[in-house]
């Protein structure tokens, strides 16, 4: 503060060799920016690590091991996003859950993704022709993302994730195929860099590897107990114009009801509706674009 004028003073800027003030100022910022891109970077994986526990949550131990991060940097992140209402923390079990504000944020952005709304008809199908529980599953990072699930009439039904939950690519039928779909060097880059979480399921690397084989000889995706003991999932891809993979069907029943013959059936059964859903996701042709394409052909014609 300068006591002649009363006018707080701006701290003083070193200068660089050139004498000039300012010289300092952009590596200051630069440091700065990378330090909030790390934190934003950092806030984002705890929020993943929750979405894999909506259930029962998780400890900040499990947290910090999930993400490499130090316990104290893990809860000073976890204060600030329960600050901003996107974690809760239990009181009796301290343990850490997604809040509602990130629930919300969530609705708000699925208004921009239609491909929910396109599969829903799909799902409805399937799960009143099989009586199982059908899952929507999209890619999301090294994981595959449950957006939606369809229960059928059957009884005993496997409610082995709720909407909003993930499995590392290559765990559970639908991520397994999400991941088969894609190219050699990408499945092995997603294998790689999720060989430490394919332990939590007693599953190696080399298993993924042979079982995203074994998924592209088939045509579509199985997971008999890998998940939850007694269950047994199919899954296949639903692919963009291009080829690539955008989403997954998944089919979820006990063993009993998946013997070779009817697993056969309910494969045709996705297979249909998954390019349905194909032809649902390709963009309708405007008036000005079927013109364009009409000159096109006339001038090469």
């Amino acid at each position: 503060m300068n006591r002649m004028s009363g006018v707080e003073e701006l701290p003083r800027v070193a200068r660089g060799e050139g004498g000039h003030r300012g010289d300092a100022a952009p590596t200051v910022r630069r440091s700065t920016d990378a330090g909030n891109v790390q934190s934003v970077a950092r806030a984002a994986a705890i929020l993943r690590v929750l979405a894999g526990h909506v259930g029962e949550g998780a400890r900040l131990s499990e947290i910090a091991g999930a993400t490499g991060l130090h316990k104290a940097t893990a809860h000073r992140l976890l204060a600030a996003l329960k600050e901003q209402g996107l974690v809760d923390k239990a009181a009796d079990t301290h343990r850490y859950h997604l809040g509602l504000e990130l629930f919300l944020l969530g609705s708000s952005a699925s208004n921009r993704f239609s491909i929910r709304d396109i599969a829903r008809p799909s799902l409805q199908r399937l799960a009143e022709q099989t009586g199982d529980t059908i899952y929507l599953f999209v890619r999301s990072g090294m994981d595959a993302l449950c957006v939606d699930r369809v229960e059928g009439a059957f009884p005993i039904r496997t409610l082995s994730l709720d909407v909003g939950g993930r499995r590392p690519l290559g765990v559970s039928a639908g991520s397994l195929a999400l991941l088969a779909a894609l190219g050699d060097e990408e499945v092995g880059q997603v294998i790689a860099a999720n060989a430490e979480r394919f332990a939590r399921f007693d599953c190696a690397p080399e298993e993924v590897g042979r079982m995203v084989e074994a998924t592209r000889r088939a045509g579509h995706a199985v997971s008999d107990g890998m998940i939850v003991p007694g269950m047994c999932a199919v899954a296949v891809p639903i692919n963009d114009r291009t080829g690539m993979p955008v989403a997954a069907i998944s089919i979820g029943a006990i063993s009993q009801r998946m013997d070779a013959t009817r697993r056969a059936r309910i494969v045709g059964l996705m297979a249909a509706e998954a390019r349905r859903i194909e032809q649902g996701l390709q963009p309708a042709a405007t008036p000005g674009r079927r013109r364009r394409s009409a000159r096109s052909a006339g001038a090469s014609a």
